[in-house]
């Protein structure tokens, strides 16, 4: 079996679709599910305002692919409208104190693209 490149545990494939991990981008290396939520959230906690990121809204929450990183949103604005006609969802959340906003357009999809505000 292999092993996650940052916490050594085993990988486990998950029942149904999935590898059970993920690659650092930089390493190339495979990471857990679990160590992905943890470098999901150290990403948005280093990172600096204006910096966006793509991440999932799904059930009312946002979370990274494999779920591993779950973040309740302060504020949800679901009537707003997109210029293409398609409608527009805006989400306001806070993490260890740092303010994020994010909005997904139209109804047919949960990827949610977030930025850092003031």
């Amino acid at each position: 079996m292999e092993k996650c490149s940052q916490c050594k545990k085993e990988i486990v494939k998950p029942e149904g679709c999935g590898t059970g991990y993920g690659i650092d981008p930089k390493t190339h290396a495979k990471v857990c599910y679990a160590c992905c939520g943890v470098n999901d959230r150290k990403s948005l906690i280093d990172s600096k305002l204006g910096d966006r990121f793509c991440f999932y809204f799904s059930g009312g929450i946002i979370t990274n692919w494999p779920a591993s990183l779950k973040i309740e949103p302060r504020y949800i604005k679901k009537d707003g409208r997109h210029n293409w006609g398609l409608k527009r969802t805006d989400v306001w959340f806070t993490l260890e104190g740092l303010n994020f906003w994010g909005y997904i357009i139209g109804s047919n999809t949960e990827i949610i693209h977030i930025r850092r505000v003031k």
